[in-house]
């Protein structure tokens, strides 16, 4: 069996985009990619161990709801404000809530929002979390 492949792609406004096959050993690469765009916006570097953690964090909890075969995307949208981070993957577990477990509450310290949202399919729920890390001038006022 070879390992799942890895796909990368920019899209205009510096949207960056990464899927990968979901599974733990492919968190590490967009937790890499998380900390990149970080240090590329020039965030601080105690915000950019926060965003790898955090980007961690959520895709491990969507991992381990993760369908067999499914794909991890994850989207990363800097702005002149914040990072928004969209992660999201094809569940397994009906209507699964994140917000009762301890990744929860890491996730809600590492970041000024997250938030989860379950789109129901028959072929598995799709399920998203969003992070959202403002600027260090931006979270200061």
């Amino acid at each position: 069996m070879t390992e799942p492949e890895t796909v990368a792609r920019t899209a205009s406004a510096g949207l960056v985009e990464v899927q990968v096959g979901a599974v733990a050993a492919q968190v590490p690469i967009l937790r890499t990619v998380a900390a990149d765009i970080a240090m590329r916006e020039d965030l601080d570097l105690d915000a950019i161990d926060d965003l790898r953690m955090a980007v961690d964090e959520a895709c491990s909890l969507l991992v381990s709801i993760a369908a067999p075969e499914a794909r991890l995307t994850c989207c990363f949208l800097p702005s002149e404000q914040d990072i928004t981070i969209t992660a999201e993957v094809r569940s397994r577990v009906d209507r699964p809530d994140f917000t009762d477990a301890m990744g929860w509450q890491v996730l809600s310290a590492l970041t000024d929002s997250v938030t989860d949202h379950v789109e129901p399919s028959g072929d598995g729920d799709l399920v998203r979390i969003e992070l959202v890390r403002r600027r260090t001038e931006q979270a200061d006022r």
